[in-house]
């Protein structure tokens, strides 16, 4: 160690530790917000009353067509696809053998 530089010895790099826009930059600390759990997107009932739908195809169902809009419908979706997909190929070996 008594062969090294003294310049090596000490810190080799300060900043200073005090942020200028601590308010609104990178240092700001970050608190959590929790948000209430939505199961679907909109209240079709609340959206398309009863009363005001059409009567199509013998039912009163209401027009889903931002049904796949909300991300948890979507994968709610999609690991129904990929069950089914497992189920579809567990039986197509067993039909082979």
């Amino acid at each position: 160690l008594e062969s090294l530089p003294d310049r090596w010895k000490q810190k080799q790099f300060v900043t200073q530790k005090f942020p200028k826009n601590a308010d609104n930059g990178f240092f700001v600390k970050q608190a959590y917000h929790p948000e209430p759990y939505i199961e679907i997107a909109e209240k079709y009932s609340q959206t398309q009353p009863l009363e005001k739908r059409k009567l199509g195809f013998g039912s009163h169902d209401a027009s889903k067509t931002g049904e796949f809009t909300c991300s948890k419908s979507t994968e709610r979706f999609r690991s129904l696809v990929k069950h089914e997909n497992r189920l579809m190929e567990k039986h197509r070996i067993q039909a082979k053998e």
